[in-house]
């Protein structure tokens, strides 16, 4: 019984497993038979341009701070020992101030003491003149005259001495250096001792990468100065040019040089603008009349060649152009392109 009962189990797993696979084969037969589904393409817009002839500009724009035209540097002219300061670095300092005086010591008792001697020279040159004609002594009158002129010279010695003695700020303006030396420390004549900023006349410097726009830059151009503050705006024009390395001391500061760009104002700067402030400009380096204009997004280039896609009817084509003046947003096609034409623009 059991014997049969195996082989019937076994037929019956048989006749499953084919079974199964008639039904496989089946639903392959309908899917291979199934009309795919029609799909319409998407239409691709594209963004076209309609070249044109216009006015190009090309400006230069950044933000820059006021700075002093000149620095002057203040030395005593004889040696001594410093007496006291009268001003720090940051003090504001108007013309005839006393920046720095040097230890009198006794020279205000050698001052009397060379004015009292030119006295009484004097006062023996009028003795013998008051005597008369005939009893003036040539020979002595001629002695007291000598020694008066002496004595004076003397005098005037010690007078330009004392003099020289402070120094007083010759402009207006702000200390920007001040020595580190003290009272009773010996000065040495002609080194340089303080510093004054003049703020007589100011300047707007900018400082930034001018490699792309220095073909550009010429001398008195005219720029739009703005306080980004008030939005008043004042004319100002290119004062100096970025200079090489050779004109500077040391490297670091002839890459400052390099990228260094100074405006002076085209008339007096308004009251409210101090050193120290930021002010923006607007220089019109290049402008173009009559120029054959695309966006930069028409532009492509590979490889070094520089071309564009012109749409002709339902194609487009490439074609290759030669660029003049290119700035932020536009480009001028010197050759290649017409009036007219439209060209595709990328995004």
């Amino acid at each position: 019984m059991n014997r049969y009962f195996k082989i019937a189990f076994f037929y019956i797993l048989i006749l499953l497993f084919l079974l199964l696979l008639l039904s496989g084969c089946t639903r392959a037969l309908e899917r291979k038979a199934a009309v795919p589904e029609l799909i319409e393409p998407v239409r691709v817009e594209l963004d076209l341009f309609e070249v044109k002839r216009g006015t190009l500009a090309l400006e230069m724009k950044g933000t820059g701070i006021i700075v002093p035209s000149a620095t002057d540097y203040y030395s005593f002219e004889i040696d001594g020992e410093l007496g006291q300061w009268f001003v720090r670095p940051g003090d504001v300092v108007h013309k005839g101030d006393v920046l720095v005086r040097l230890d009198s010591g006794n020279f205000d008792m050698q001052l009397v003491q060379q004015q009292l001697a030119v006295e009484n020279r004097q006062r023996a040159l009028n003795q013998e003149l008051e005597a008369g004609l005939d009893e003036v002594n040539t020979d002595n009158l001629w002695l007291l005259r000598t020694n008066l002129r002496i004595e004076q010279m003397k005098l005037d010695l010690l007078l330009d001495r004392q003099s020289k003695r402070e120094l007083k700020a010759l402009t207006d303006g702000i200390v920007t250096f001040a020595d580190s030396i003290r009272a009773g420390d010996p000065v040495t004549s002609y080194r340089p001792v303080a510093g004054i900023a003049r703020t007589d006349k100011l300047q707007l410097r900018y400082i930034g990468d001018l490699s792309s726009r220095l073909s550009h830059l010429k001398l008195g151009m005219s720029a739009v100065l703005t306080d980004p503050d008030s939005s008043l705006k004042t004319k100002g024009v290119v004062a100096s040019l970025p200079t090489g390395s050779a004109n500077a001391s040391n490297s670091a500061r002839a890459a400052i040089l390099e990228r260094t760009l100074l405006f002076d104002f085209e008339n007096e700067p308004p009251d409210s603008i101090r050193l120290g402030d930021n002010l923006e400009f607007a220089l019109e380096l290049v402008r173009k009349e009559n120029a054959l204009i695309i966006p930069r997004g028409a532009l492509r280039n590979y490889q070094g060649r520089d071309f564009v896609l012109v749409v002709d009817g339902e194609t487009s084509r490439e074609l290759d152009v030669e660029r003049g003046l290119v700035t932020p947003t536009e480009v001028e096609i010197v050759a290649g392109l017409a009036e007219g034409q439209q060209v595709v623009v990328t995004n």
